[in-house]
């Protein structure tokens, strides 16, 4: 919330949550992939874009369907903004310590895992480079965690990395600011 509030004036915003977060209503069917993620997402952009070119933000989870949106869509991202995301290097179990995906937090989405994990690792650049910005902790982060980051920016050519100094995992909560920073800056170099 705090994020949407600093960009209030310079930006349009719509935060979405997936079916079974926030304030989202639980999904209707099980074993949603890759596929229907994204088409959860086009859905998303199309009622908040009005067709037009977007910027996506992500955050963890988010930074595989945001991945995987512009991979699928590059005519309508027309840059990313990837915070603390996760990378599929790292995967979902070493993102969250997790002993199986059958026991990752967000196991109770009714997600297919392994089906969106696969789809995210098949993604290895983006066409037309989007305007990218990665926000990394400036915190506690290992060096797989790291490295997955420097993944993450190597997805297009025209991409920054920024270490948020102080903040953890939770930057949105922690350092909403350097959030709402880096999409007035994507924003600016995208328009």
């Amino acid at each position: 919330m705090e994020v949407e509030r600093a960009l209030t004036g310079s930006a349009r915003v719509c935060r979405y949550d997936r079916p079974g977060t926030g304030a989202s209503d639980a999904p209707r069917a099980a074993g949603r992939g890759a596929d229907e993620l994204d088409a959860e997402l086009d859905a998303v952009v199309d009622h908040a874009a009005d067709r037009g070119p977007v910027v996506l933000v992500a955050h963890s989870f988010g930074g595989y369907l945001a991945r995987l949106h512009a991979d699928r869509h590059p005519d309508r991202v027309d840059g990313l903004v990837l915070v603390e995301a996760l990378d599929s290097s790292v995967g979902l179990l070493g993102g969250t310590g997790a002993p199986s995906l059958e026991e990752v937090a967000m196991a109770d989405e009714r997600l297919d895992l392994r089906d969106i994990e696969q789809a995210a690792r098949s993604v290895t650049a983006l066409e037309d480079d989007p305007h990218l910005v990665v926000l990394v902790r400036g915190e506690g982060a290992g060096r797989p965690w790291t490295a997955g980051q420097e993944r993450l920016a190597a997805l297009s050519g025209r991409s920054e990395t920024v270490v948020v100094p102080g903040a953890g995992h939770q930057i949105p909560s922690e350092a909403p600011e350097a959030v709402a920073a880096a999409v007035e800056d994507v924003l600016r170099l995208a328009g």
